[in-house]
């Protein structure tokens, strides 16, 4: 549908207080400009101590997504810390989609980690 891909950056902002974690924003532009905004909350994983973090974006144009990418920088000075070795094991994110027409997809692809050396 579009000539080129969209790309820009991506940021956090607060959100007042609303919500725990602050939001993310995807300012993309190219052909059309798009303000994606995710909302960041923690989920916790039922049985266990473990928690995920889950981004939710809500109103997102009736157009295909056939990739995103974002990088953060991790490690001490970082963004984001794990507490697993991300190298161990092959990573997957889950991916919940519903359509305006209420359909629904769900998958689970690889997550390309960089520095693993695979």
């Amino acid at each position: 549908m579009l000539d080129q891909p969209l790309s820009g950056p991506i940021y956090f902002r607060s959100n007042g207080g609303e919500r725990e974690l602050p939001d993310i924003v995807a300012d993309l532009g190219g052909q059309i400009h798009i303000i994606l905004v995710g909302f960041i909350d923690s989920v916790h994983k039922k049985g266990s101590e473990v928690s995920r973090v889950r981004v939710r974006f809500q109103n997102v144009p009736d157009a295909p997504v056939t990739k995103f990418t974002t990088s953060f920088f991790g490690g001490k000075k970082g963004l984001i810390e794990n507490h697993v070795n991300l190298c161990a094991k092959k990573r997957r994110a889950k991916l919940n989609f519903t359509a305006q027409n209420g359909r629904q997809s769900n998958t689970e692809p690889a997550i390309k980690i960089a520095g693993c050396g695979k």
